[in-house]
C-alpha cells in the first residue's frame, strides 16, 4: 500500500508564505530596492493573521495555572548543594560575590533562595532539564539565576520559539533577554559556540513588533563574537534550544 501523501493545513501554508515574503523583503532591503506596495500588502495580510492564531496560543496557554511540586526538604538541600559547588567553580560569572571581604557572598544568595519558594521550585526543573542554573549577574536589588550550560541545554532542543515559551512556562522560568544573553552571561565567557538560544526581548514594543512580524531573537557566538539576530519564530534546528533567567530579590 503506498503512503498516503501529507497535505499541508492553511497554517502551515499561511507559515510558508510568511516566510517566503519575509526573505524576499530583506533581500530587496539589502539591495537598497524598494519594497513594493503589493508585497508590504501581503506581508500585512499573512502578519495580521498568523498574529491572531499566535494571540490563540498565548491566551490558552496563561490560562494555564502553573503548579509545581513542592520540594522536599531533602530536595532542598541537595539542589543547594549542587548550586553552591557550581557557584564556588564558576568564578568568572560572579567574582565579586567570590571576592574576600565583598559585601555579598554565597550565605546571601543562599538565605536569599531559601526565602523564595517558587524560585527554587524553577531553579529545580531547571537543573533537571540541564540548564545549570547559576548566578550570572546582580545589582543592590537582586540577582539573576539563569542558563548557565555553555551550550544550549540538549533535552530542551530542537524546537521553536513558541515551543521554546511553553517549556519555560511549565518550569516558571521567563527566557533570558538579549541584554542579559550578550551583556551579562556572554561578557563572562563563551556560550554557545557549538549551539543556538532563543532569547526574549526586554521592552513590550520590541516584543509586539517581533510578534507582528513572526520573528523572534536567536543568540549564539559567531568568529569570538556574541550574536543576537532576528529569525522566524517556527524555526527548527537540533542545536537550537533557549536559555532561561530568574530574578531573585536579596533577602537578609
Amino acid at each position: 500500500m503506498s503512503e498516503q501523501k501529507h497535505l499541508p493545513t492553511s497554517e502551515e501554508k499561511n507559515e510558508k508564505a510568511l516566510q517566503s515574503a519575509l526573505i524576499a523583503k530583506v533581500e530587496l532591503e539589502k539591495l537598497g530596492i524598494e519594497v513594493p506596495l503589493e508585497l508590504q500588502s501581503l506581508l500585512s495580510k499573512l502578519q495580521d493573521e498568523s498574529a491572531k492564531k499566535v494571540g490563540e496560543v498565548l491566551k490558552l496557554e496563561d490560562a494555564t495555572e502553573l503548579k509545581l511540586s513542592p520540594l522536599t526538604p531533602e530536595q532542598k538541600e541537595a539542589l543547594l548543594k549542587t548550586l553552591e559547588a557550581r557557584f564556588k567553580a564558576n568564578e568568572k560569572l560572579h567574582p565579586e560575590l567570590l571576592a574576600e571581604g565583598g559585601k555579598k557572598s554565597w550565605e546571601n544568595v543562599k538565605v536569599s533562595l531559601e526565602a523564595d519558594e517558587e524560585a527554587l521550585k524553577s531553579i529545580n526543573e531547571m537543573e533537571k532539564a540541564g540548564h545549570e542554573p547559576d548566578v550570572y549577574n546582580f545589582d543592590d536589588m537582586g540577582f539573576d539565576v539563569g542558563t548557565c550550560s555553555k551550550e544550549s541545554p540538549e533535552k530542551q532542543r530542537n524546537c521553536n520559539f513558541l515551543e521554546s515559551l511553553e517549556m519555560g512556562k511549565a518550569m516558571g522560568v521567563p527566557h533570558m533577554t538579549r541584554k542579559q544573553y550578550r551583556d551579562f552571561l556572554q561578557s563572562k565567557g563563551n556560550f554557545d559556540t557549538d549551539s543556538y538560544s532563543w532569547l526574549d526581548a526586554y521592552k513590550s514594543k520590541e516584543k509586539a513588533r517581533l510578534s507582528r512580524y513572526r520573528l523572534a531573537l536567536m543568540g549564539d557566538r559567531c568568529y569570538g563574537d556574541a550574536t543576537v539576530i532576528e529569525t522566524v519564530a517556527r524555526e527548527y534546528a537540533k542545536d537550537l534550544g533557549w536559555r532561561g533567567s530568574l530574578r531573585v530579590e536579596w533577602k537578609s
